[in-house]
């Protein structure tokens, strides 16, 4: 049966029977968002490993189905030959409906020849998500032309100092503010030689956050809270326990919730539930009873930090290609949502860094980490995309601002496309 067309504003809507996130099985939809003059722009067509800018106007079949024909296609980020595109299915980021949603589609070409016609075969609408690149330093305004999170991170040697510099960047920006409060409330205790024999609360972890809180002029700037970073290495490091590691954490995250009352708590694992059979994990013990005293703190938002550049860390690495990065990050990802607890939402951590002491990445390859996180970030539990990291700083040789024209501008593309901007 025919379906009628409704008309919303410029766009045309045909009614929802059903929605399944991108790279769901085939089926024929009767829905779609299209324009009403009746060529459909898609800013981001991704057909293979080359990505387009492509016109094409749109149909409807006798049972609602949805066509759409090439017009013109330009290349955007890399990739110049579609003319050869062939009978894959793609998915692509197509239009920013305003700041309420943005639009996924999987199309599947059914005519090559001379003249493209793809039949709309899977989408999915979502909300707005949260990006921002980890560590911006003193880019926030640089940043915040495609992101909506801004890590908050001020240096200082006293509670006072810290809760200042972080203040005056909270008011230079209206993102989001992501504040790191680990050094507020967690003190590292070194031996003689410099080795970390030790991870503790401050005693007065309350009253030191609270003090924090008094420094800070725009609180309702504040959406999340980071609390701690890979608790289970930490306490293998210096060989605590990792329930009195996760316990200390919990009690951290009780004090944000008391202190910033609505803001999210957030942190990473750094490890899989099977990894704490073994005696060691990344070269650290494994401590006593660490299998069954596993468990995820109960943040708000939780990530995993698992790099390609890091991939020789991993058992079945293989020739460490990006195909093993995918697949350990599969592995690792489906612990978390294993172990994760009810209500809680996730945060990706792509690496968008080069280091001396890790794996090069070629360009080829950080495109293919862009697409793989593009199609993770379709999950509705994913919340915050926060590519580790912004800013060259420490031992990292080059961030995300400093890598590859390309690469940059395909991650700011993926930022503009997550929030809305």
């Amino acid at each position: 049966m025919k379906k009628s067309l409704v008309t919303v504003g410029v766009l045309l809507a045909i009614v929802l029977f059903s929605v399944v996130p991108c790279f769901g099985e085939e089926q024929n939809f009767s829905a779609a968002w299209i324009q009403e003059a009746g060529v459909f722009r898609i800013f981001s067509l991704q057909v293979g490993s080359d990505h387009f800018e492509a016109d094409f106007s749109v149909s409807v079949g006798n049972s609602g189905e949805i066509y759409f024909s090439l017009i013109s296609a330009v290349a955007s980020y890399y990739g110049t030959n579609y003319s050869s595109w062939d009978g894959e299915a793609i998915c692509t980021p197509v239009v920013n409906l305003g700041s309420a949603n943005s639009f996924w589609m999987k199309l599947k070409i059914v005519s090559n020849n001379g003249s493209s016609v793809f039949k709309l075969s899977d989408w999915y609408v979502n909300g707005p998500k949260n990006f921002g690149p980890a560590f911006p330093g003193g880019d926030l305004e640089k940043i915040s032309i495609f992101s909506n999170v801004a890590m908050i991170c001020g240096a200082g040697n006293t509670v006072q100092e810290i809760a200042v510099a972080d203040s005056e960047a909270i008011d230079l920006t209206d993102m989001k503010a992501l504040i790191v409060v680990s050094g507020i409330m967690f003190y590292a205790e070194y031996d003689w030689d410099g080795t970390l024999i030790g991870i503790h609360l401050y005693s007065d972890y309350k009253e030191r956050l609270q003090y924090y809180a008094s420094f800070i002029k725009q609180k309702d700037k504040i959406r999340y809270a980071y609390i701690f970073d890979e608790p289970e290495l930490r306490a293998f490091q210096c060989g605590i326990s990792l329930k009195e590691m996760l316990d200390m954490v919990d009690l951290a995250i009780d004090a944000v919730n008391q202190v910033f009352p609505g803001v999210v708590t957030v942190g990473v694992m750094a490890t899989t539930k099977e990894d704490l059979k073994n005696e060691t994990v990344f070269g650290f013990t494994v401590s006593a009873n660490a299998y069954a005293e596993y468990r995820i703190p109960k943040w708000g938002v939780v990530g995993i930090d698992v790099y390609p550049q890091q991939l020789f860390l991993y058992d079945g690495c293989g020739d460490c290609s990006m195909q093993d990065f995918f697949n350990v990050w599969s592995r690792y990802m489906e612990n978390l949502k294993n172990n994760m607890l009810s209500g809680q939402k996730i945060l990706l951590v792509p690496g968008t860094y080069e280091a001396d002491y890790s794996i090069s990445i070629s360009t080829e390859d950080h495109l293919a980490q862009l697409d793989f996180f593009r199609e993770k970030a379709q999950d509705s539990r994913v919340e915050i995309v926060m590519p580790f990291l912004w800013k060259t700083t420490g031992s990292t040789s080059r961030g995300l601002s400093e890598l590859p024209a390309e690469v940059l501008q395909g991650w700011e593309d993926f930022g503009r496309e997550l929030c809305g901007k």
